[in-house]
């Protein structure tokens, strides 16, 4: 959970249906080209499809959402 680009990739994903390149950078003050590269990465690696310029998570993604949740939860139960 400490993981730098977990947790970048967890809070740009968390709570998001879909994202254009200019929501994302506006949202977390990136630059839009920033932003663009973002989406495409994550569409190559399977968290992202896209349609006409928006992005939205795949199977891939929730999954991850999933986990990260889970894994939350399981460490504030920990303690």
């Amino acid at each position: 959970m400490s993981n730098y680009y977990v947790k970048n990739l967890y809070d740009r994903f968390n709570g998001y249906d879909f994202y254009t390149a200019k929501n994302l950078s506006e949202k977390f003050k990136l630059k839009k080209s920033t932003a663009y590269m973002f989406l495409l990465r994550n569409k190559r690696r399977g968290f992202l499809t896209s349609k006409g310029g928006y992005f939205t998570l795949a199977n891939k993604g929730h999954g991850f959402i999933e986990i990260i949740n889970k894994a939350k939860n399981e460490l504030t139960n920990l303690s």
